[in-house]
């Protein structure tokens, strides 16, 4: 199991970046929501195919804080030790946590400049992005389509404009 999550981070390491950043909506956020907060998600092991992008499937995904993730772990008898060593990565640093029956991966990754994210004006498509992530991500994970964040803004879009919602 460890060693097909790995195949999967790894296959799946840039594009989850681009669906966390999203999930945040930090236009919306105060300057303290980075280090606070987490882009979680949980996956299930699928066994009818040896893709790297496809040996999981997305069971549940949401953007928790930092104490509900430390609090799970808590729960699943993490040594201390473990949970101390999960660090804050800073002010500026979007966490990720990947969970897979028993197994929690950390990612992370930083912006040069955090405080244009949250100067942004906030906009309805931002607001839109940071709500429905979860079914076009889940749609993304199934088919093994690790480019799917690439076109994720337009197709949303145009689902949005075609349903008559001013952006």
């Amino acid at each position: 199991m460890n060693n097909a999550l790995s195949k999967w981070v790894n296959a799946w390491k840039m594009s989850l970046h681009s669906w966390a950043y999203w999930s945040m909506n930090l236009g919306r956020r105060e300057r303290d929501y980075l280090p606070k907060n987490v882009f979680y998600i949980k996956l299930t092991r699928r066994w009818d195919t040896q893709n790297s992008a496809q040996l999981f499937k997305l069971t549940e995904g949401a953007v928790v804080t930092r104490e509900t993730i430390i609090r799970q772990m808590r729960e699943t008898a993490t040594p201390q030790d473990s949970i101390d060593s999960w660090t804050v990565r800073g002010n500026d640093a979007v966490q990720l946590a990947v969970e897979a029956e028993g197994f929690l991966r950390f990612l992370w990754f930083s912006f040069r400049n955090a405080d244009d994210r949250f100067k942004r004006e906030p906009t309805k498509l931002a607001d839109e992005m940071a709500a429905q992530w979860l079914p076009y991500l889940k749609n993304a994970i199934e088919k093994g389509d690790t480019e799917a964040h690439q076109r994720y803004i337009e197709n949303l879009a145009l689902n949005l404009i075609a349903a008559g919602v001013e952006l």
